[in-house]
């Protein structure tokens, strides 16, 4: 998939921490630790730096709280909004709501569920169906990958099918020192396998302050594009950083009016076109 800046895209692995296989109180049981199996590889150190970060955000034991999270995705690009999606999830049962408008303005809205892929959508409130149904749908499906592995990224570092390793320590221009671990994906994995990333952990608390990424879409030996994660803020059980920032401020994304609860409202995966 590609957003519609194209160095923005990345991929998200829908674990069993999402998918919704489990009902509520089978999945809160299972759910203590980090998802069944962890990571295809990590060496100590880097499993180490990744269980910080976990615990910085509150430890699982608040992420498996966070039953239902909902959340703006905007992204700006030389001053000018480029998108706005709402997202809403229930990782328990694996339902999912994208509220957006198209390149063309026609505002639209995709209902699904991310264990059993089927779902409606609606187009300037035009149900679809058919191949207009299919295509809505599968571009809702890129929009939740993109926009959730930005935002949630530090709760996927012990998914299965990543690899993280220790890339050592690291000082930024400003004479700040990072704990680094890079991150690769197995085979097949998500919509891009081969994208690569590095995070940088505060090594005092656990705070994760930025990311690079080469993409697979990159040309050879392509220089990393690097971004901060700033604005930290408690939201219900969990720790989440508000907005993402490039390093020469061009591009900003921010996640805005962001919830975080034990269950979603009512009407939350429900749509009445003309609302």
């Amino acid at each position: 998939m590609r957003a519609p800046l194209g160095a923005i895209c990345f991929v998200v692995l829908f674990s069993g921490m999402g998918c919704g296989e489990l009902e509520s109180d089978e999945r809160r049981e299972a759910l203590e630790g980090p998802p069944a199996g962890g990571p295809s590889s990590a060496d100590p150190a880097a499993l180490e730096l990744a269980d910080s970060v976990v615990a910085e955000l509150g430890g699982w034991k608040a992420w498996n709280q966070a039953r239902y999270l909902e959340f703006t995705f905007s992204i700006t690009a030389n001053g000018e909004v480029k998108r706005r999606t709402t997202h809403r999830w229930d990782r328990f049962t694996g339902e999912y709501r994208l509220d957006g408008v198209t390149r063309d303005g026609k505002p639209f809205v995709a209902i699904w569920n991310l264990q059993s892929g089927g779902g409606e959508t609606w187009l300037a409130d035009q149900e679809l169906a058919g191949e207009e149904e299919h295509e809505q749908l599968e571009r809702a499906r890129a929009l939740c990958v993109n926009d959730c592995y930005w935002f949630l990224m530090p709760f996927k570092l012990h998914d299965p099918g990543v690899h993280l390793q220790d890339a050592g320590a690291r000082v930024d221009s400003l004479g700040k020192s990072w704990r680094v671990v890079a991150l690769t994906f197995d085979d097949n994995v998500g919509m891009t396998s081969g994208d690569r990333y590095w995070v940088y952990v505060d090594p005092a608390t656990g705070e994760v302050g930025r990311w690079d990424y080469v993409l697979e879409s990159y040309e050879p030996n392509a220089s990393p594009s690097m971004f901060s994660w700033q604005e930290w803020q408690k939201i219900g059980p969990v720790r989440l950083a508000l907005d993402r920032r490039s390093a020469d401020g061009n591009v900003e994304i921010r996640f805005e009016d962001v919830v975080v609860a034990s269950g979603p409202p009512q009407g939350a995966f429900t749509y009445q076109p003309g609302s």
